[in-house]
């Protein structure tokens, strides 16, 4: 499944960056480019739902810069908040490094479904990153801060369940089938 959609992603970057394309067709190349980024972060979720439940599930740590990948996040996720005519932003603490080690891809992953799931119940306003960091424990702090509804009390022990949704009359035709939660 993800060998196609590489194919899609790949031939949009490729499309947006020749010059004799006109604007629009290049906005309309990177909206599919990052839908299609969205498509292969969910058919990486089910692959590593199915990892866990199997307790085959491996971390693949290594050095990365910490502030590109959300600045990149954020960026990816931009085009969804514009559409609805929001923000998305990301703000650093001052003691935020910018290289670290750890599981990048899964820690996009975790970030993306939790903006993910900010941006679709935030109609007005919008979604902020907050990333800080303690320096005494070593410990990343990510907070998304949106301005949507909040979530009923009486969904919050489905969210993070295999398929729980939020069963908001409001939010119920939203998309979405409760899987990115899980996986955070």
């Amino acid at each position: 499944m993800r060998n196609p959609l590489n194919a899609i992603i790949s031939n949009c970057y490729l499309l947006e960056n020749q010059d004799q394309i006109q604007e629009e067709v290049k906005s309309r190349l990177k909206i599919m480019r990052v839908s299609s980024n969205l498509l292969v972060s969910f058919v990486n979720d089910l692959m590593d739902w199915t990892m866990i439940k199997q307790n085959k599930f491996i971390k693949k740590e290594q050095n990365f810069n910490l502030k590109q990948m959300f600045i990149d996040v954020n960026e990816m996720m931009k085009f969804k908040a514009n559409i609805k005519d929001i923000y998305c932003e990301v703000e650093f603490d001052r003691n935020v490094p910018t290289m670290v080690y750890g599981d990048d891809s899964r820690l996009m992953q975790v970030i993306i479904n939790l903006i993910s799931n900010s941006l679709k119940f935030t109609f007005v306003g919008g979604v902020t990153i907050k990333v800080g960091f303690e320096l005494e424990k070593s410990l990343l702090n990510v907070q998304i801060v949106d301005t949507g509804e909040g979530i009923d009390e009486k969904d919050h022990p489905n969210i993070f369940q295999l398929f729980g949704t939020n069963k908001s009359k409001k939010q119920k035709n939203l998309g979405g089938i409760g899987l990115g939660l899980c996986i955070c």
